[in-house]
């Protein structure tokens, strides 16, 4: 049984009432066995944050699921309109683990970063508040971070990006969840930062056996964790299978488009 499955999965925009949703992802089909990474890349606005909030059912209001359905390790799990569905969002919640693309953005300001993380943990049901921040400083520690009570103090803005990121990421991943879904974890993030949250991301999925799917625009970081990857293009998967076969036999126009687009140093002095 797979951990999660989409089957023929599509989101629209709501841009007036009582007109049709606009699709803004069109039939999607996807599946993700535990311990696996799959990834998905594509072209900013291709859909691919919008696959991943919709199999969390955390569409924005102006979204909605049109069609399809979301199966978490056999159950079903869609949500649907104006459907909150707060035991399966508790379930979901404990469960899942999103890691946002943008650290600034997906951080409490007015929170320190300890208490953001130990606030997780209450919402999985932890109610111990000792209990917590041992948890708290534990993962600090596995995602490199100063386990100390000065830092669990600090503010989002008091840490630099990349410690910001991994305060997503311990946020993530702080209750152990079998499903990691990583929205371009290393996007805002200097070359060398983007490498250290790699090894780490790869490490913490590893050992703990948990699923990733994984967005991203760096080929390199599909082709070394992933074992299978999704091209996405106008909202739907147009080419599918192993991220070396995919990038160096591309096989739909869109693919060898992106791909032909990627300035290298051979193509020095040629139209991109």
């Amino acid at each position: 049984m797979y951990l999660l499955e989409a089957r023929g999965l599509s989101v629209g925009v709501m841009e007036s009432p009582g007109v049709m949703p606009r699709p803004v992802v069109r039939g999607v089909f996807l599946t993700l066995e535990r311990g696996r990474c799959v990834g998905i890349a594509g072209e900013s606005g291709a859909g691919k944050t919008t696959l991943a909030l919709s199999l969390l059912g955390l569409l924005p209001g102006n979204m909605t699921m049109i069609d399809g359905r979301v199966l978490y390790d056999g159950r079903d799990v869609t949500t649907r309109g104006t459907d909150k569905g707060r035991a399966r969002s508790a379930f979901l919640a404990r469960q899942t683990g999103f890691i946002f693309q943008d650290p600034q953005t997906a951080l409490n300001p007015l929170m320190s970063v300890g208490s953001q993380v130990e606030e997780r943990l209450a919402l999985c049901g932890m109610k111990s508040r000792k209990e917590r921040r041992e948890h708290t400083r534990a993962i600090f520690r596995e995602v490199g971070l100063p386990d100390t009570d000065g830092f669990l103090k600090r503010y989002p803005h008091e840490l630099s990006g990349g410690m910001q990121q991994r305060v997503v990421i311990a946020q993530a991943v702080v209750h152990r969840p079998p499903l990691v879904i990583a929205d371009e974890p290393t996007a805002s993030l200097d070359p060398g930062i983007r490498d250290d949250i790699a090894v780490l991301l790869e490490t913490l999925t590893r050992e703990r056996g948990s699923a990733l799917l994984l967005i991203s625009h760096d080929w390199t970081l599909l082709k070394r964790m992933c074992g299978d990857m999704h091209m996405m293009y106008n909202g739907e998967f147009v080419e599918h299978g192993p991220p070396e076969e995919i990038l160096n036999h591309p096989r739909h126009p869109y693919t060898k488009a992106l791909l032909a687009a990627m300035p290298s140093f051979e193509k020095r002095g040629q139209v991109l």
